[in-house]
C-alpha cells in the first residue's frame, strides 16, 4: 500500500530524506547523526527510537517485534527504490544503512 507513494523516478535522495524524516519523527527527543555518506550510500543512527519500550512492551508490541516490523516495511520500500536497507540496534542507537543496489 505504501509503494505508490514512493516513486523511483524521484530518485533515491528523495526517498532517503523521507525515511530519515519519518524515523527522526518517531520520538520528539530523537537524536540523529549521519555517520558516513557518499553517492552510493548513507549510514546514520538514531537515539530514542525504542524509547516507548523502555519499560517493556508498548501497546502489546515488544521492541524486537517493532524493529522486525520496521525492517519488513523499510526493506520492501528500499528495494522498490533501488536501494538495500540494513539496520541494527547497537548501544541504544538504531543504526541504519541505505545503499544503491
Amino acid at each position: 500500500m505504501f509503494i505508490p507513494f514512493w516513486d523511483p523516478a524521484n530518485g533515491s535522495g528523495s526517498f532517503i530524506h523521507g525515511i530519515m524524516y519519518l524515523l527522526a519523527g518517531m520520538h520528539p527527543n530523537n537524536e540523529m547523526e549521519i555517520i558516513s555518506q557518499n553517492e552510493d550510500m548513507v549510514k546514520f543512527k538514531l537515539k530514542n527510537v525504542n524509547m516507548f519500550f523502555a519499560e517493556g512492551p508498548y501497546l502489546g508490541v515488544s521492541s524486537e517485534d517493532f524493529i522486525d516490523c520496521s525492517y519488513g516495511i523499510l526493506s520492501v520500500l528500499s528495494s522498490h527504490m533501488g536501494l538495500e536497507f540494513s539496520h541494527k540496534m547497537k548501544d541504544g542507537w538504531y543504526m541504519v544503512e541505505l545503499k544503491m543496489k
